[in-house]
C-alpha cells in the first residue's frame, strides 16, 4: 500500500522514486501539498496550498444532509466506505482489507471471520465442529459449502468452539461465512 502511495504522490508532481518511504506522510495529500523532491527524489518538504486558514476553514461539503470541513472524514452507514471532504465535494472509496496477508491460511482451507458490523476480515479459524456433512458420495457440489473436504448444505450452522459468539453458515457455497455477532 505504502508503494502504491509512493508512486502516486510522486507522481503528481512529476517525480518518481521507488525508495521512498512515505508511510507518515499521508495527511500532505489531503490537505493538497505538493512533495518537494531531493536528489533522490524523495521528498524533503512538501509545498502547501497558503491559503488563510479562516477561508480553509469556511470551505465545506455535504454529505447526507451533514456538513463537514475540508479535510474532515465523513461517516458513513457503510462500514466498506472511507469517505473524506475534499474541495470538489466528498471523495469516497472502498476500504482495502489487505486479505492478501491471509493467503496462505485461505488457500489451506482457513475459514476468514467478519465482524457482524465490519467490512474486513478480523481473524482466520482452521477449525469446524457443529454442522452436519452431506453423506460421502455426493456428485453435484455446486450448492454445498466445502471446508477441509467434507461438504454441507446451504444453510448449515456450526459454532466455532474456540471462538465465543462466532457462527459459520454455508450462505454462499462454496465457503461457511463466519461474523462475530455484536454484543449490542
Amino acid at each position: 500500500m505504502w508503494e502504491i502511495l509512493t508512486v502516486t504522490l510522486l507522481s503528481v508532481s512529476g517525480i518518481f522514486a521507488e525508495s521512498c518511504d512515505l508511510s507518515y506522510y499521508q495527511h500532505y495529500q489531503h490537505k493538497g501539498c505538493t512533495p518537494v523532491a531531493g536528489e533522490d527524489g524523495c521528498p524533503v518538504r512538501y509545498q502547501c496550498p497558503t491559503e488563510p486558514e479562516d477561508v480553509r476553514l469556511k470551505k465545506a461539503c455535504n454529505y447526507n444532509g451533514s456538513s463537514y470541513k475540508i479535510g474532515q472524514i465523513i461517516l458513513t452507514e457503510d462500514p466498506c466506505k472511507n469517505c473524506v471532504c475534499t474541495e470538489n465535494g466528498p471523495h469516497c472509496k472502498k476500504v482495502n482489507c489487505l486479505t492478501g496477508i491471509y493467503a496462505p491460511q485461505i488457500r489451506e482451507g482457513c475459514l476468514p471471520i467478519y465482524g457482524e458490523k465490519g467490512c474486513c476480515l478480523s481473524q482466520m479459524h482452521c477449525e469446524i465442529e457443529g454442522a452436519e456433512p452431506v453423506s460421502t458420495g455426493v456428485e453435484n457440489t455446486d450448492h454445498l459449502c466445502e471446508y477441509r473436504g467434507v461438504y454441507y448444505e446451504k444453510g448449515a450452522t456450526a459454532a466455532l468452539p474456540t471462538e465465543s459468539g462466532v457462527e459459520c453458515k454455508c450462505v454462499v457455497p462454496p465457503d461457511f461465512t463466519c461474523l462475530r455477532k455484536s454484543r449490542y
